[in-house]
């Protein structure tokens, strides 16, 4: 939905390809390779170290119309997994 809603602005568009791009990379480099020795809790804590809390840092206060939160990057990773960008194995 927020994708949708930031479609017809540019800038927000190059944010989020940003970000989506951060998502892909730490599955491709960090989750993907070691998937099958990975607990779920390990899993959980690379996303929340490697995208989450950069992501937001990142962010910083935002704007008045443009802030993520942790549902907002969640629901990224959610969106490249449902397209099949990111792949559990």
């Amino acid at each position: 939905m927020l994708l949708l809603k930031f479609r017809h602005f540019p800038s927000a568009q190059r944010i989020f390809a940003y970000f989506l791009w951060r998502i892909r990379d730490v599955f491709d480099v960090h989750i993907k390779p070691n998937i099958s020795n990975l607990s779920r809790q390990e899993v959980e804590s690379i996303i929340e170290q490697k995208i989450i809390e950069p992501t937001i840092a990142d962010m910083g206060d935002g704007f008045a119309h443009f802030t993520l939160y942790h549902a907002h990057i969640r629901g990224m990773i959610y969106w490249l997994a449902d397209r099949c960008f990111v792949r559990w194995h």
